[in-house]
């Protein structure tokens, strides 16, 4: 692998002999390692999306990530107009400029992308390269997102359903519920977006709603109210002490990927015995779900991608879930809306 810390991200793909493709909503991806544990743990959450070994399309995105001992990655050989522009308590996001994107999680990975050419690469220490939640939340997707935005493909970071083609996103921080309601809708009938991710794209004058079907994971507490999930009670705790399960294994025939958006339901875990569905105004909306997309790396796109969520809370009924108790009872608020 080869950086230029200004201009040029090249990837020596005799270094990474393992290989994967993928087209994520017509965009077409191409993800390499020296690794194949790391192809494997990207590979949960995409093989929806995955091509043939022989297809003849060149990719539009190469992302390659590459295992290395802790003392070989390099310091990071940073521009003098770094601007941090993000950061969580894993890691932080510098824009380079021209175009050039670092994220960094000292002693874990760095991982720089060159958003012109929508190439990326990625190394991640050895002591990490286990840690599938860390490789796919923090290493690969928030960069693919940043990539995908180049080519109008925004993602928002919402569990979503759908109902005779009506979309119905419950966007979100972790730990308000999307996991479960989400269960709760597909124990329904519903049909099955995401559990985390969706992307919006703009087609002629409207919105489509994109889902991505990645495992559902789910916290131990909640498990037991579901008759379907009792397998996972002998399920070593992963993603952060929740256990995951492929949703055609329990709701064959439940997932699709395209959705018209028409609600948007904000949800939040309530101490009350019943749950509570309540309009609330698009201003209010639109304030809650723009933290759970943005990331200010490219001024352009941030404000083609806030124009489309406006547009996304103009289109939709917009409402508050609050989530009591009776939690089972979710679908059947959400049926009388509908």
């Amino acid at each position: 692998m080869k950086y230029n810390r200004q201009t040029e991200i090249s990837l020596n793909e005799s270094e990474l002999p393992y290989v994967k493709d993928y087209q994520i909503h017509q965009i077409k991806l191409r993800l390499l390692s020296n690794n194949p544990d790391i192809l494997n743990a990207i590979h949960e959450s995409l093989f929806h999306f995955e091509l043939p070994t022989d297809h003849p399309h060149p990719p539009q995105i190469k992302f390659g990530l590459q295992v290395v001992e802790a003392a070989a990655i390099p310091p990071p050989d940073f521009p003098a107009n770094l601007k941090l522009v993000s950061f969580d308590e894993i890691q932080k996001y510098y824009s380079g400029g021209k175009g050039i994107l670092y994220t960094i999680s000292p002693d874990k990975f760095m991982v720089t992308c060159n958003l012109k050419t929508l190439n990326a690469i990625g190394i991640i220490s050895s002591k990490h390269a286990n840690y599938r939640w860390l490789i796919f939340h923090q290493v690969f997707y928030p960069i693919l997102a940043e990539m995908l935005k180049q080519l109008h493909l925004f993602n928002i970071h919402t569990a979503a359903v759908s109902h005779n083609g009506a979309g119905i996103m419950f966007p979100a921080q972790a730990k308000s519920g999307k996991s479960t309601i989400t269960v709760t809708m597909l124990q329904a009938g519903f049909d099955f977006l995401s559990d985390d991710i969706c992307f919006v794209k703009k087609d002629s004058s409207r919105l489509v709603l994109l889902g991505f079907p990645e495992p559902i994971k789910i916290w131990d507490e909640f498990i037991q109210l579901f008759p379907e999930l009792a397998f996972l009670q002998d399920q070593q705790g992963c993603s952060h002490f929740k256990k995951s399960f492929s949703v055609e294994q329990v709701f064959p025939n439940s997932i699709q990927l395209q959705a018209t958006p028409e609600f948007l339901i904000l949800p939040q875990i309530i101490d009350s015995p019943s749950s509570q569905l309540q309009p609330v105004s698009k201003t209010e909306a639109l304030v809650e779900l723009v933290p759970q997309s943005l990331m200010v790396a490219n001024k352009n796109i941030v404000k083609h991608h806030l124009e489309i969520l406006t547009q996304l809370v103009d289109t939709c009924n917009c409402f508050r879930l609050k989530a009591g108790r009776d939690i089972l009872s979710i679908p059947q608020l959400i049926k009388d809306i509908l």
